[in-house]
């Protein structure tokens, strides 16, 4: 039994019905006492206030004992008596309320967490609150249970409310805050509360001082996709987890000119690649696709290996449309603009196993993600674009060594 705490206070020190209170007690104490009780929550809580303290005692031990016993539907009745006590006149009934809640309160999280660690309890028994929100994203094996015992131990509060209200900064998140980083992808994925429902989505989008959330989408893509910034996957446990939602993430993101860049230079930052491979194949299969989002795509098919890469290189070469704008290098101080057709032709060098810069692209510089930086593969004029490609076509004629 967990230790009564001293709020309910003892028998007046010399009364003269000391003896016949402190007999009282001890029959209320005994084995059957809480047997002797009328078990009807309200008047449970009501001697809560007795001037026997072994009256209040056993009240206590009652419904400590019924709201967190295996009986459901009296164990909500208890629970709902004892929050209306918080009103009541009584500052003793009030106190032992208090102390009832946050023990009914222990009690329900340490066998929820014991759903989650137990693995002869199917992932879909588990009755969590945001359980069914989180598995769908992150994976209901152990793994994912485990990791979101973590998270409901760090955030208990958070997890019977609104995902929405976590709201930390991701550029002031530490790269190895695993934990940070699952709540805040998860509050991107799912904005529901525990009651579901398009009105609380709704209620939790405007709420004061929620940030707009297409504008902290992109900056979080931005800091995703740079390799100094984000998260670390490493070959931890949780890291897995992270994994998965970070993949829910690119998968579920709404798809525009930047978030194409971005997502396949996030899949491919944290080895999602079969991710990549179907986002570059439906770049390519759309007549419409901006240049930017077409050469990301190349270079990240280039990557990979994927098995259209020089289908798709080919195809690049006959675009010459402007896939960036001009762009200022300072050795030598100059400025450069780069085409479509100017990354199908370095890729096809490369994938030949030509250097680039032996055709004339001297202004290369590497991307630790892409290979090639786009902006650098430009030239400065027509003149010096168009002695490139004649010489990178000659030498791809003379050292063909690729399929």
């Amino acid at each position: 039994m967990i230790p009564l705490l001293p709020v309910f206070g003892g028998d007046p020190p010399g009364d003269k019905n000391d003896s016949r209170r402190v007999n009282q007690s001890t029959q209320l104490a005994g084995p059957n006492a809480v047997n002797e009780f009328v078990d009807i929550p309200q008047r449970l809580v009501s001697t809560l206030d007795s001037p026997i303290f072994g009256q209040r005692r056993a009240a206590f031990q009652s419904l400590l004992k019924q709201g967190t016993g295996a009986n459901h539907e009296l164990s909500i009745q208890i629970n709902t008596a004892v929050r209306h006590a918080l009103h009541h006149p009584s500052i003793e009934v009030r106190l032992a309320a208090t102390d009832l809640l946050k023990r009914f309160s222990f009690h329900r999280m340490e066998s929820q967490l014991n759903q989650l660690r137990d693995p002869r309890i199917s992932s879909d028994l588990i009755d969590i609150d945001q359980w069914q929100s989180f598995s769908s994203r992150g994976g209901d094996d152990m793994l994912s249970r485990n990791f979101f015992a973590k998270l409901y131990l760090q955030f208990p509060s958070l997890l019977r409310t609104s995902i929405s209200s976590f709201h930390r900064d991701p550029f002031k998140l530490r790269r190895n805050d695993s934990t940070g980083w699952a709540m805040l992808l998860w509050m991107y994925l799912d904005t529901t509360t525990r009651h579901g429902g398009v009105r609380n989505r709704v209620n939790a989008q405007n709420q004061i001082s929620t940030p707009n959330p297409s504008d902290a989408r992109k900056e979080l893509g931005v800091l995703l996709s740079r390799p100094a910034q984000g998260p670390i996957i490493d070959l931890q446990t949780h890291s897995v987890v992270l994994s998965r939602l970070l993949r829910a993430w690119i998968s579920n993101t709404p798809t525009t000119t930047s978030s194409n860049v971005q997502k396949l230079r996030i899949a491919l930052r944290y080895n999602h690649f079969d991710l990549a491979g179907e986002l570059i194949d439906h770049i390519f299969s759309d007549p419409h696709a901006c240049p930017r989002s077409r050469v990301a795509a190349l270079l990240a098919a280039h990557v990979i290996d994927h098995h259209d890469t020089v289908n798709y290189a080919m195809i690049s070469l006959k675009d010459a449309r402007n896939a960036n704008g001009w762009t200022l290098v300072t050795s030598p101080n100059r400025r450069i603009r780069t085409e479509v057709r100017d990354i199908g032709l370095a890729v096809m060098l490369q994938i030949r196993g030509i250097d680039p810069r032996s055709a004339g692209f001297d202004y290369l510089e590497a991307d630790p993600i892409l290979i090639f930086k786009v902006q650098s593969l430009g030239f400065p004029d027509h003149a010096s674009r168009q002695a490139a490609h004649e010489k990178g076509n000659d030498l791809l004629g003379r050292f063909h060594t690729g399929p």
